[in-house]
């Protein structure tokens, strides 16, 4: 019996399961995600045979004004949570905050809440801890366990983009906290 060998040179793709149970080998998948987003779940999706075509719908930009968010940097200490519902949230609040000499970090008391694990990724990338991650990655599981928290009175930022749906900051506010909404980028449709 031949010994297998235990270490590769080359990541071994993944098997595609077998016709007819859901894969997708050879089949065609549009991705609408910006490109910058798409390109990992591409790889994936071609490693198992797929043909990936990127067709990128929107393109995520920084506000037009960024008087809101700099008024949230300015007052960093004064809330108890963060909410960040997307990657692109995490990543133009660290934007500005470097553009404007501040430290990468959060104070101490402020607890971090992230809508999902790509979220939660790019935030413990940027060497901050996650307090809170709803294992359904949608509004609705955030107001479920903050719920089941000690919240009442809570002063709670909301770190989202321009436009997005409002069962959160409606569902937040229906729990007696002091809400206070910020716009940290934009999307819009690509050309």
């Amino acid at each position: 019996m031949k010994k297998k060998n235990s270490k590769h040179r080359f990541p071994l793709p993944v098997p595609s399961p077998p016709r007819g149970k859901g894969g997708v080998r050879g089949k065609r998948i549009l991705i609408t995600r910006t490109r910058e987003q798409s390109t990992e779940f591409a790889t994936k999706l071609r490693n198992l045979g797929a043909k990936v075509i990127a067709f990128p719908t929107i393109e995520v930009l920084p506000p037009t004004s960024w008087k809101e968010v700099d008024q949230a940097i300015d007052q960093l200490k004064s809330y108890d949570w963060i909410i960040f519902t997307s990657a692109n949230g995490v990543k133009f609040l660290f934007q500005r905050l470097e553009e404007r000499g501040f430290p990468l970090r959060f104070p101490a008391s402020l607890k971090i809440c992230t809508i999902g694990s790509a979220t939660a990724k790019q935030i413990k990338g940027k060497g901050v801890r996650v307090d809170y991650t709803p294992k359904e990655f949608i509004a609705e599981s955030i107001l479920d366990g903050f719920g089941k928290m000690a919240v009442q009175g809570k002063r709670i930022l909301l770190a989202r983009a321009k436009v997005a749906r409002d069962i959160l900051p409606k569902g937040l506010r229906k729990m007696s906290l002091k809400l206070i909404e910020q716009s940290n980028h934009e999307e819009e449709q690509s050309d």
